[in-house]
């Protein structure tokens, strides 16, 4: 999984919020965006937008999740760490 950090604001998002993209790319399994939404609500990030697909056939899930944290930075160390 990798952060990356962006610049802009969504509309509604409190002034000190930070967005970022989290991509992921693993193996297909049940319950990935249950444990990442989880994960991400655990630090109190705000999803923005979320895309995902999954190839069954070939075993394989793809995920990138839009997401807002407060831009405290031991949240962002949190997160990375997580």
């Amino acid at each position: 999984m990798t952060a990356i950090q962006t610049e802009s604001r969504a509309a509604g998002q409190p002034a000190n919020s930070v967005e970022h993209v989290l991509t992921l790319d693993c193996p297909e399994g049940p319950g990935i965006v249950h444990a990442v939404s989880g994960f991400l609500l655990e630090y109190g990030c705000d999803i923005i937008d979320n895309k995902q697909f999954g190839d069954r056939a070939e075993g394989h899930f793809f995920m990138r999740v839009h997401f807002a944290s407060d831009g405290n930075e031991s949240t962002l160390e949190q997160l990375r760490a997580g």
